[in-house]
């Protein structure tokens, strides 16, 4: 596949993601998929990606990312911006606060035969913790 056709893949998974439609994500993401930088608890494969994403959908329904920087080599795409959202659900013990929150994350996919294969997923844990525990402003 050309960089351009992994570039385009990679794009479609996210906005899966973006829509909510996991089940896209069959077509897109192989089953034995490698997630390099698990989310804590996440199982193996296609389907412990959907329930790491579910999981995180559920504290945030409203989540979204935009994407600012797509920079792709050889079978690697990355991915880098920022995604925003409010704070709806439990999220790592936190119950929802409501509070919209913003943080920066990146997603490297490695791609094989038309599917992404791997993943490395980065973001800015300890910007969206505070963000999520800060105390709340005065009411007025």
């Amino acid at each position: 596949m050309s960089i351009e056709e992994n570039k385009d893949i990679a794009r479609q998974v996210v906005d899966a993601v973006n829509r909510g439609t996991l089940d896209a994500l069959d077509n897109l993401v192989a089953a034995d998929y490698v997630e390099h930088f698990p989310f804590p608890g996440q199982g193996p494969g296609l389907a412990g990606l959907k329930a790491a994403y579910a999981l995180v959908s559920a504290a945030f329904p409203d989540a979204v990312t935009t994407v600012e920087d797509w920079i792709a080599e050889g079978n690697k795409v990355a991915a880098r911006g920022v995604v925003t959202g409010t704070h709806l659900g439990d999220f790592a013990g936190i119950a929802a606060t409501r509070r919209r929150v913003s943080y920066n994350a990146m997603r490297i996919f490695a791609l094989d035969g038309g599917k992404v294969t791997e993943g490395w997923f980065v973001f800015d844990l300890d910007g969206l913790m505070r963000q999520l525990t800060a105390p709340a402003p005065p009411s007025a």
